[in-house]
């Protein structure tokens, strides 16, 4: 095929501004493509102005944004940038329900679903320093470490649980259900918000476990556990 013909791929792009330089086991640098198409496209035009010519510049540059790609599935380049960066807020490009067909299996939402057990119309009580108590962390310990299903492929032992801090699944899920809105503390004891016992009675771990996912996505700082800050690239990965 000519270097001008219309690429293969499906792209709508000369052939020599797409595949071409794969083709001929050269990798690709997008960027420059990208730069000697918009190069061809403006060197035969005159611009009387700096301003028109960045405007015609913006034109190329949305209407590439904005075109289907074959690669991204048929999302436009624009698309592809609300579903990395914005998917819970992007509901023309993806949406997640609110409650789920059929039963979760999550660790997080099985921790979650045990501590709910225990926070009673009073909750349960927090120990000096606002963790839960050494008898359910124990307790908890036992019953979700002993079943097989939640050990994971990078699974390397676990320790004994005497307290919170032993149990980090179980600390996750606590943080993870308060930025979620699930629970709270209050008054040095720990209850169910009306949200979290409205979905547990409704629809149960179908209709929590979306919430946590959501929580954990884009609220939890991924890197809690090693003690860094936030990291949008990581969270964002």
């Amino acid at each position: 095929m000519g270097r001008n013909d219309p690429c293969p791929c499906g792209s709508g792009r000369k052939y020599k501004f797409c595949h071409l330089r794969s083709d001929n086991g050269v990798v690709m640098n997008k960027a420059r493509i990208l730069n000697e198409e918009l190069a061809a496209e403006i060197a035969e035009r005159e611009f009387t102005s700096l301003e028109e010519a960045q405007s015609y510049i913006d034109a190329f540059t949305r209407k590439r944004n904005t075109t289907s790609l074959a690669e991204f599935h048929g999302l436009s380049p624009e698309e592809m940038f609300k579903l990395f960066y914005g998917p819970f807020d992007s509901p023309d490009i993806v949406t997640f329900p609110e409650v789920l067909d059929s039963e979760p299996s999550a660790p997080i939402s099985d921790l979650f679903m045990m501590l709910a057990e225990e926070l009673t119309e009073s909750g349960i009580k927090l120990t000096e320093k606002g963790n839960l108590p050494r008898a359910f962390c124990h307790s908890a310990g036992q019953r979700y470490l002993g079943d097989a299903e939640s050990v994971g492929p990078f699974h390397f032992g676990w320790s004994p649980v005497n307290k919170e801090a032993d149990f980090k699944d179980l600390q996750i899920t606590l943080l993870v259900a308060g930025m979620a809105g699930l629970v709270r503390k209050y008054r040095g004891r720990l209850e169910l918000t009306r949200k979290g016992r409205q979905l547990i009675e409704e629809h149960g771990t179908r209709g929590i476990y979306p919430v946590l996912l959501r929580a954990y996505v884009q609220d939890y700082n991924w890197a809690h556990a090693g003690r860094y800050p936030d990291l949008d690239i990581v969270q964002r990965s």
